[in-house]
């Protein structure tokens, strides 16, 4: 179970807006010294709002010549405080700002329809954050540096679900997905897949526990299918392969070497009566 690795950071400037005597500005409107008034640039730049001692202090709205708009809070000449910026491409942050980027509580919206509400740093997701994508799925959980790292949960447009520990928006370490069927896993994520040691409670009964090697049962396991057999031993590509034990519901019992889940090579079988059967195996069946 693999997902995209959501790298969401804020690639925005530190909003720098020179002041009333840089050449070429001019106030336009008000008092921009003391007071509320609008100020302009040669560039197309325009700060309309509260100054004090010539900067911008207090509530204002700032449109740069790129586009973006910015209206809130002004501290000593930059943007810092509560305020909402909006991008030509439509996306729009509300929130907390310190020195001209993202910090603190807020909330960004994709024109999409995505979106981030949660810790930001620097002007990216990091900390406690939930995503919202276009198709329905959510994630809510931890970020850092803009990815989907540490323990949260995902849920998904196909009704799955999983919780535990991410790494750059993968499922890795520790986590639990429940699929969409009703089936469990339960055990541990390697960039995105089913590796290491897990269980797998499966929706039409019967379990599997033992390792896994991308999404595949593979090494040392046991599973107990839903007809009460019980095999436990080596598993490769995803079946019982190579040396084990498999035991019946009549009481029967082989053990010996198996192919694709079958008894197959050497190995004995045990009645319930105690009569054995040493020799060779070929696909299930004792042939000498």
């Amino acid at each position: 179970m693999q997902l995209t690795i959501l790298r969401f950071i804020f690639l925005m400037t530190l909003f720098f807006f020179p002041g009333i005597n840089n050449a070429g500005a001019e106030c336009i409107d008000g008092d921009c010294m003391n007071g509320i008034g609008t100020f302009k640039l040669q560039d197309g730049s325009e700060y309309a709002g509260q100054f004090v001692d010539g900067k911008r202090q207090g509530q204002g709205t700032q449109t740069f010549a790129d586009g973006r708009t910015y209206s809130g809070s002004f501290q000593s000449d930059r943007i810092e405080g509560h305020g909402t910026l909006v991008l030509p491409s439509g996306e729009q942050y509300t929130g907390m700002f310190t020195d001209g980027l993202p910090n603190g509580q807020g909330v960004k919206t994709l024109p999409n329809g995505e979106q981030y509400k949660g810790d930001f740093k620097d002007g990216a997701p990091d900390g406690q954050g939930t995503y919202t994508y276009s198709d329905g799925a959510v994630y809510s959980g931890t970020w850092k540096t803009g990815k989907i790292s540490g323990q949260g949960t995902m849920s998904y447009p196909d009704g799955g679900r999983y919780y535990g520990s991410f790494k750059e928006g993968m499922h890795h370490g520790q986590g639990t997905y429940i699929f969409p069927n009703g089936s469990q896993y339960t055990g541990q994520w390697q960039n995105g897949k089913m590796n290491g040691q897990g269980t797998m409670t499966y929706a039409g009964g019967g379990k599997y526990t033992g390792n896994w090697t991308n999404d595949q049962k593979n090494g040392q396991g046991t599973e107990i299918y839903t007809n009460g057999i019980r095999y436990t031993g080596e598993f490769r590509n995803d079946e019982g392969n190579g040396m084990g034990t498999m035991t019946y519901p009549d009481g029967k019992r082989y053990k010996g070497h198996f192919t694709d889940g079958q008894p197959d090579g050497a190995g004995t079988l045990t009645m319930p009566d105690g009569t054995q059967f040493k020799g060779q195996f070929n696909n299930g069946m004792f042939v000498r």
